[in-house]
Parts: C-alpha cells; sequence; structure tokens
C-alpha cells in the first residue's frame, strides 16, 4: 500500500511555529523541510514517491546536495541538526539549552543561512533577549525552509511563501 504524501510545505506551516514550544517548532520545522527535500527528489526522472519516503533524513539530505538543489554547507548543517530534532522525537520532556540552540544558530549561519537579523547568531545577549529558544528554532528552520523554497522556484516549482 503506498504511503500517503503528505501536504506540500508551505509559509503557513511555518508561521504556525510561532504559537508553539521547542517540540513543536523542532517537529514541524523539520517536517517542512524534509517535505522540501522530497518535493525536489519526486521531480527527479524515475522518481518513485514510496521509496523516496522510505529514505531517512540524512539521505534525503546527501540525495538533494547530490542534485544540486541544496549547498553542501548546508546539507552537513542539516545533517547536525537532525539528532536534535531526534531527541525531541524520542526523548519525553527533552527540551534544548539556549547555549544548544545559540550554538545550532551559529553553526546555521555558518553554513550560509541567511538571518535577517545577524544578532541572532552574532551575539548570544541579543539573541537570548530578543528571541529565546523557541523563536531561535523557528528562525532557523524558517530561514532554510525559504532557501530551499527559493532554490525549488529556480527549478520551476511553485512554493507558496503566503
Amino acid at each position: 500500500m503506498p504511503v500517503p504524501r503528505g501536504e506540500d510545505p508551505s509559509l503557513d506551516h511555518l508561521m504556525q511555529l510561532m504559537e508553539h514550544d521547542q517540540l513543536s517548532a523542532m517537529i514541524v520545522g523539520h517536517l517542512v523541510i524534509e517535505s522540501l527535500l522530497v518535493k525536489f527528489m519526486e521531480m527527479q526522472p524515475g522518481a518513485d514517491i514510496d521509496k523516496i519516503l522510505a529514505f531517512n533524513f540524512p539521505t534525503k539530505v546527501d540525495r538533494c546536495v547530490a542534485g544540486g538543489l541544496i549547498r553542501t554547507e548546508l546539507g552537513v548543517f542539516l545533517k547536525v541538526l537532525n539528532p536534535q530534532r531526534n531527541s525531541f522525537a524520542h526523548r519525553l520532556g527533552h527540551r534544548l539549552s539556549f547555549e544548544d540552540a545559540f550554538a545550532l544558530v551559529r553553526e546555521a549561519a555558518t553554513a550560509g543561512v541567511d538571518f535577517s537579523d545577524d544578532e541572532i547568531h552574532t551575539s548570544e545577549t541579543a539573541a537570548q533577549n530578543h528571541y529565546g529558544v523557541e523563536l531561535i528554532i523557528v528562525e532557523i528552520f524558517s530561514n532554510v525552509a525559504q532557501d530551499i523554497g527559493f532554490a525549488l522556484m529556480d527549478r520551476g516549482v511553485e512554493f507558496p511563501f503566503g
């Protein structure tokens, strides 16, 4: 029996993260990124959606790096982010410390993720005062999704940014 693909990702999914805690932000953000990677993979000639959906996240990342959708540096970052997502998914009550969230946003910036406010990754004090853990998670996923969304649009895929 084929696995249902789910909804296409949109900015609305990301905006809903603003209303949720760390768990929701991490899980939903990760799902949005993964669905964007799947969207790219299913565009490839001979794509088998059931096979694609069966791939684990690092394999999807590797396929999208190899296919030129995402830069190698972003792929490495996404694979660093994945164990954090797994901690939330498999450890009831897991919380991300501010120090860990700030380290992640710095890694994202190093990987080339563009943030509209550089203080989120350059100033620990400003990041803590203006964002906190949940909004740092949201900002990471929102900006990664935007980068991938634009790359998909460059390939003729419609990505609803509104």
